[in-house]
């Protein structure tokens, strides 16, 4: 499914938060490594879908209070 299908499917079912995933592991698509995570964003944004995005290696607590940041960005800024 694709980022804004992914944010029909939350809203479907009710979900409280959404967790994307398998979207930065390997840049073998066509498309650039963050395109995926740039979409659902905006497709979060139009649908009021509270995201978690977090770091590799961060810890999210279900019912917890999680800081999201455009990490991304940064790594995007690093490889430039």
């Amino acid at each position: 499914m694709d980022p804004e299908q992914a944010i029909e499917a939350h809203n479907a079912v009710k979900a409280r938060r959404m967790l994307p995933v398998s979207w930065a592991m390997f840049n073998i698509a066509f498309h650039d490594w963050d395109e995926p995570i740039r979409r659902v964003v905006g497709a979060a944004h139009e649908n009021n879908v509270e995201l978690v995005t977090p770091r590799v290696g961060d810890i999210v607590m279900a019912g917890q209070p999680f800081d999201s940041l455009s990490w991304w960005e940064e790594v995007e800024e690093l490889a430039d």
